[in-house]
């Protein structure tokens, strides 16, 4: 395994390989990472921010995961950190 290219990277999240996909998702998408980092990265909260359910909520996090290839709700919370 070769170095993390970025020093402040931490090797886990290099050795994934999660993809850096932010140009992929729509508005709405983004929205959603937004709004999680606003609600200090509470869905509930985040949910009723935007003024939607947390099923819809859901929803749109299942998309991104999808978009971005990520292999469920870890990789989904490393995603969102990294887009921070």
């Amino acid at each position: 395994m070769k170095p993390s290219p970025l020093p402040e990277t931490p090797v886990l999240l290099h050795a994934r390989g999660l993809p850096d996909s932010w140009g992929e998702l729509s508005e709405r998408e983004k929205d959603v990472v937004k709004s999680l980092h606003e609600a200090e990265l509470n869905p509930k909260q985040a949910a009723k921010k935007l003024g939607i359910s947390l099923n819809t909520f859901n929803a749109h996090r299942r998309t991104i995961c999808q978009k971005c290839k990520l292999d469920g709700v870890g990789d989904f919370w490393i995603f969102v950190e990294r887009c921070r």
